[in-house]
């Protein structure tokens, strides 16, 4: 994907959550501590929901350059769970 200025921008949207036109009912901490993507690189404070930011994607670009070094994710397994209990 393009930025406004011709900047490539490397993007996952197995990480997307649609938001609704009106979100009165959630507020943005909500919103910030629900889970979605793939476990394998999922930070730890993802998967506890108890909130993420700027370091979850931090931990995530780590995890990719991890397996673009080693040819596998670092956490790898058969069973997303099983990933999941390896982070935390």
């Amino acid at each position: 994907m393009l930025d406004f200025d011709g900047n490539i921008k490397l993007i996952d949207f197995g990480c997307a959550k649609r938001l609704k036109k009106n979100q009165n009912t959630h507020s943005m901490r909500q919103i910030l501590k629900s889970m979605k993507g793939t476990a394998n690189w999922m930070a730890p404070e993802v998967i506890a929901e108890t909130g993420h930011g700027k370091k979850a994607d931090i931990w995530s670009i780590g995890c990719t350059l991890c397996e673009m070094a080693t040819g596998k994710p670092p956490w790898s397994s058969e069973h997303n769970h099983l990933a999941v209990l390896l982070i935390i």
